[in-house]
């Protein structure tokens, strides 16, 4: 039983990894901006050289909606009727693409669950240095 929960647990923290590695895939391919600076791929340097926020927290915050804009509006917080319509103008106008502002906002929203879901999983530690210092971990978890 504990080693199906391990596993369990082992394969959502897995299955988040990957969504977290295709948010960033997708971040890096469809951003607006093309860097040449060292590292211009990184997410960090898109965001700069495209005049976004590094802090997806504000993603969305500094962008405004064309008084011309046809697509469906993302109000906060979010609610059923909300996103079934945003979902029934997908599925129905997919010409008319959901306008950049929301599409930050829904990233940094996941961004920021995904940190708060994840915020135990990795951590920082200092292994001491010189001929006696070294790491010693135990299990798979």
């Amino acid at each position: 039983t504990w080693n199906a929960m391990d596993m369990e647990e082992e394969s959502q923290f897995l299955d988040q990894s990957a969504t977290i590695s295709r948010v960033e895939h997708m971040l890096r391919a469809y951003h607006p901006s093309s860097s040449t600076t060292p590292n211009g791929n990184s997410a960090v340097a898109l965001s700069i050289n495209g005049g976004v926020s590094t802090d997806y927290a504000n993603w969305g915050s500094d962008m405004t909606v064309e008084p011309d804009y046809r697509g469906p509006h993302i109000k906060w917080p979010l609610t059923l009727d909300n996103v079934q319509s945003v979902l029934h103008h997908i599925r129905t106008n997919p010409d008319v693409s959901v306008h950049k502002k929301y599409v930050a906002e829904i990233l940094s929203q996941a961004c920021q669950i995904m940190n708060a879901e994840l915020k135990d999983s990795v951590y920082d530690i200092d292994v001491p240095s010189g001929p006696d210092g070294k790491l010693v971990i135990c299990g798979d978890t």
